[in-house]
């Protein structure tokens, strides 16, 4: 399935608008807010033996966007995004694949998705998620499509909590995105940081 851009545009200007979003928690440390939430999209840089692999058991095994609704995290809430191609040998994780565009590697065959329709499906699930959790671990200043979707769920007002290791707090090239977050976590890992923001419940 391929989505044009005329297509994404003209939904967004069809949805119906969101209420105004609530004032954003300012967090400094890893006791920030908890936010309730059925549907959650993992934001951050997409890599080879992806951290969310951690979060969200047998994701590695799930159809290219077939089977969003069933895939639960940790935690047990719905994974809604992003999809990517999770083989681990590598074959769609090179530059600006977006872990799925990668036609020329061969894993999948002659099913890879074009990029206006990865954009478009992350937007998508993006827009059907009520939270959006963000790693900004080390690697997360080449992380640019993460940035976007940033911007994108501060734009459709989807609260955002990013989660950082604490070493990197200070100075984090990713600050833009920082400022845009409702709260932050800390942890050595993607799924500490996830882990600690449950625990705020």
């Amino acid at each position: 399935m391929t989505i044009s851009l005329s297509e994404i545009r003209a939904r967004l200007l069809t949805e119906t608008p969101k209420e105004p979003p609530a004032e954003p928690v300012r967090v400094t440390n890893e006791r920030g807010g908890y936010i309730p939430h059925k549907r959650v999209y993992l934001a951050g840089k997409i890599a080879k033996n992806d951290w969310r692999a951690a979060l969200v058991p047998g994701l590695r095994e799930h159809a290219y966007w077939s089977s969003f609704d069933m895939i639960r995290t940790i935690s047990g809430t719905v994974y809604a995004g992003p999809y990517f191609v999770g083989c681990d040998h590598g074959c769609s994780h090179g530059p600006n694949s977006h872990g799925a565009v990668g036609k020329e590697f061969g894993c999948m065959g002659d099913n890879w998705p074009d990029r206006p329709t990865v954009f478009g499906e992350c937007l998508r699930q993006i827009s059907r998620a009520d939270l959006m959790f963000v790693w900004l671990g080390h690697g997360a200043e080449t992380a640019y499509g993460t940035y976007v979707e940033i911007g994108y769920a501060y734009a459709e007002q989807i609260p955002i909590v990013v989660g950082l290791p604490a070493a990197l707090a200070r100075n984090h090239a990713g600050w833009f995105g920082l400022a845009a977050a409702r709260t932050v976590v800390f942890g050595d890992t993607a799924a500490a940081a996830y882990s600690a923001f449950m625990a705020l419940r």
